[in-house]
């Protein structure tokens, strides 16, 4: 019985890994080329996103462009616009791909319709590929627990005699792995975002009102039911600059990139930004909270568990 419960795991735990890999793979093996925007509309309009039950705006971006490789091949790619939620950081976002402006477009070789832009996708493969890691890791400690459990039975299964010098102790170091080496890779990163987040200074502009709808602008269309729900809302103005350029955001009724990743006082608004993605800030970041704190934790359950694997290998082979 034990034999069957752990075969569930041991098929999944081999999906996870061949989808990791795959994914991983599909995103090494991306090709990017240059390419100028030849055409591009932005859609504002009004409803529930997937994932929420309140109604709020939402952006279309649709982009046409073609390589300067001198290929004449084009592409086009349509979906949000960035993480905009005020009509600001939408207008932002359409500026960047006006006709003539020039971008990173990456191809996934084996699928020319699928194209990644910069600063548009957070390279979804990589992300695919670390939550298929994840699973594998659960699924293979689970499994790995059913053949111990197994093995040590009084009749062990002849076609786990590979298995003889494992015991309870190989499960808690596999436990112990997890978050030992989660903790430096977690290291990693966070000393990259500290190391390279500078900080922000966003000035509040105007006053507090709604978006005007009644002056058109080229190439955006804002829907019927958008231009009465902008209308009842208003919300503030902040501009700062980032990389040479001044950019919007709004503070009000929505839970927006600025909402929620900026500390107010007075009239300023203050965060730390990612030097390559306008997207990615924080209202503060220290080592010692950001970095120490959930390094240590990692640190300390990974020592724990893998420390623990050696006192109980050492007591099975006392029996």
């Amino acid at each position: 019985m034990q034999r069957l419960i752990s075969i569930p795991f041991i098929l999944f735990s081999a999906l996870c890994l061949w989808n990791s890999l795959a994914d991983f793979w599909a995103a090494y093996r991306t090709r990017v080329v240059q390419a100028s925007v030849i055409a591009s509309k932005l859609k504002i309009d009004w409803g529930h996103p997937d994932s929420e039950s309140g109604e709020e705006p939402l952006y279309t971006l649709s982009v046409d462009l073609k390589a300067d490789d001198g290929s004449g091949r084009t592409f086009s790619w349509e979906g949000d616009a960035g993480r905009a939620m005020y009509p600001e950081e939408a207008l932002d976002e359409f500026e960047r791909w006006q006709p003539g402006r020039k971008h990173s477009v990456g191809m996934l070789r084996g699928n020319a319709k699928e194209i990644r832009l910069d600063q548009m996708e957070s390279n979804p493969e990589v992300g695919k590929g670390v939550g298929w890691l994840f699973g594998f890791c659960f699924s293979a400690i689970t499994a790995l627990a059913s053949l111990v459990a197994v093995n040590m039975d009084s009749k062990p299964h002849p076609r786990l005699a590979f298995m003889k010098g494992f015991g309870v102790w190989t499960v808690f170091l596999a436990f112990g792995l997890m978050p030992l080496l989660g903790s430096f890779a977690f290291a990693w990163g966070m000393s990259q975002k500290l190391n390279t987040w500078k900080p922000v200074v966003a000035r509040k502009v105007g006053e507090q009102r709604p978006f005007d709808t009644s002056k058109p602008i080229a190439n955006v269309e804002i829907t019927s039911k958008a231009m009465v729900a902008l209308a009842e809302k208003p919300y503030n103005r902040i501009e700062f600059n980032w990389k040479g350029q001044t950019l919007h955001g709004g503070i009000g009724p929505w839970r927006g990139t600025y909402d929620t990743g900026t500390l107010a006082a007075g009239d300023n608004y203050y965060f730390v930004g990612s030097p390559n993605d306008r997207w990615e800030i924080a209202p503060s970041l220290s080592w010692r909270e950001d970095f120490g704190v959930p390094f240590g934790i990692l640190l300390f359950f990974g020592l724990a568990f893998t420390g623990a694997s050696l006192i109980v290998k050492r007591s099975e082979r006392s029996f």
